[in-house]
């Protein structure tokens, strides 16, 4: 059994990895612009995308509607990726060391998580934090290609988070926070506004009054160029894991065409659904996310830091349940990638869909069927 001591312990530890993540990344993020040591850390992502459109919001251009060359698209992000446009301006590396600071930090939270809720058993704390620490998705995502879906991932857990302590406001702030980075706030918006019977107002006016406000900015500034992500990632042509991939390539059809009004309906349907039956904010904020990832034009390993914090929040306050399950899940998605990389894509593709189903609907038949009081 754990001690107050050992939850300690492990924050002593995530101390400890700070200055040498940092030292890492720094060194794989040199290695691109220096080879140093002859590494070649691909990171695409950061390298390219991210750096352009820093660069561009830095010098004065819209980020949304700049010239890059022929065939080639403006910033794929919302407003929010491009507040870290001011850490890239004192050193184009200082991003990704802040991404790896919200990795570490996340960890420490969920230890905090797991101590507040007395969780005892060592095993349950280790996967908690292991999951976050020694996560090859992590390693790879934030260490080596510094992505930014870690912050999206802990915006997504604090919504959660708070709301189960009844703090609407906050809830909508970090809400709005997880929409303005990525879009996938729109999405976890439903599950934490629509409760059994009820609807969190407060929540709901403060998620539109932060994400409003700061497109309507954007659009002052910019014109309607800032909506052209939303569309843009709704068209995109089907890449990586998507299921879309083997419905276009393997069965011919183009999906693209239907995709915006099946999310209409699905947002509805949602809604109504959960207004009726949701009696646990962070099992079905859980589903609905792997339910919008199982119909995305693309899904790339990164995503997957989107719902991992939240995964695991979900089983400390589920009383440890599917942890097995959990794990098998990221061993599946890997088997999936080695599949799309050395078989085919599309088949990839259609087993990494499948598990993701299978892990949805463990979920579902592991949710609180009554509603819990709220701590």
């Amino acid at each position: 059994m754990a001690s107050e001591k050992f939850h300690s312990y492990i924050n002593y530890i995530i101390l400890i990895l700070f200055p040498i993540i940092i030292f890492v990344a720094l060194i794989t993020g040199i290695s691109e612009y220096l080879d140093i040591f002859g590494l070649h850390i691909h990171t695409p992502d950061y390298l390219i995308f991210y750096q352009r459109d820093w660069t561009a919001l830095l010098g004065g251009q819209n980020p949304y509607n700049y010239w890059i060359g022929p065939d080639q698209l403006s910033s794929y992000y919302p407003p929010g990726f491009l507040v870290f446009g001011g850490f890239y301006f004192f050193h184009p590396l200082l991003p990704k060391i802040f991404f790896c600071l919200v990795w570490l930090l996340t960890a420490y939270l969920i230890n905090g998580i797991a101590k507040k809720h007395d969780v005892s058993r060592k095993s349950t704390i280790y996967f908690c934090i292991g999951l976050i620490i020694i996560n090859p998705m992590y390693l790879a995502i934030v260490l080596i290609a510094g992505h930014y879906d870690v912050v999206v991932g802990l915006c997504v857990l604090l919504a959660v988070y708070a709301l189960d302590h009844s703090e609407q406001i906050k809830s909508g702030i970090y809400t709005a926070s997880a929409f303005l980075l990525k879009f996938l706030g729109l999405i976890l918006i439903f599950p934490l506004v629509f409760k059994k019977k009820k609807i969190n107002w407060r929540l709901g006016v403060t998620f539109i009054a932060i994400s409003g406000g700061i497109y309507l900015l954007c659009y002052l500034l910019w014109g309607s160029s800032i909506f052209q992500p939303i569309i843009t990632q709704i068209l995109r042509v089907p890449k990586g894991g998507s299921i879309l991939v083997f419905i276009s390539e393997v069965l011919g059809f183009d999906v693209g065409l239907i995709l915006p009004y099946l999310f209409i309906i699905g947002a509805i349907i949602a809604a109504i659904f959960l207004y009726f039956r949701n009696t646990d904010t962070s099992s079905f904020s859980l589903i609905l996310i792997l339910c919008f990832l199982m119909i995305l034009p693309t899904f790339y390993v990164h995503y997957g830091a989107w719902f991992t914090p939240l995964a695991i929040y979900w089983s400390i306050t589920h009383n440890g349940k599917l942890q097995f399950t959990i794990i098998l899940y990221y061993i599946g998605a890997l088997i999936s990638g080695l599949i799309s990389v050395f078989v085919v894509v599309w088949a990839g593709g259609v087993f990494l869909f499948c598990i993701t189903g299978v892990f949805a609907l463990a979920i579902y038949f592991n949710r609180n069927k009554e509603e819990v009081e709220e701590k």
